[in-house]
């Protein structure tokens, strides 16, 4: 199990609201490259950031096990719609389209 650390680090909140997650930090907690991360207040001057896959280990966690009355159906269901989701993410991310493909589709389309 994860224990945390020692690691601290400044950050400064621009006029923007813009910030920078210090590199010290990043790799401590794991994060790499384009992570997309959820943000939740916790409090009067406290925010939490974790990644997406973070918050969804905490949730199904969380959740009643298969063969539990109730949620095992929902909680199956909703594995697969997260695998089928995570399968096209990655086929759009690595699927290359040319610059007439939009006007191919249109015209398949008949627009």
């Amino acid at each position: 199990m994860w224990q945390m650390g020692e690691t601290t680090a400044s950050l400064v909140v621009n006029s923007k609201g813009r910030t920078s997650l210090p590199v010290v930090v990043r790799r401590q907690a794991g994060i790499e490259g384009e992570t997309e991360m959820v943000a939740r207040v916790d409090g009067p001057g406290r925010i939490v950031l974790e990644t997406r896959e973070s918050v969804r280990s905490r949730v199904w966690a969380n959740a009643p096990e298969s063969g539990s009355t109730g949620g095992a159906d929902v909680r199956q269901m909703r594995e697969e719609d997260v695998r089928t989701s995570d399968a096209h993410a990655v086929e759009r991310a690595t699927t290359r389209t040319t610059p007439d493909a939009g006007d191919r589709l249109l015209a398949e389309l008949g627009l």
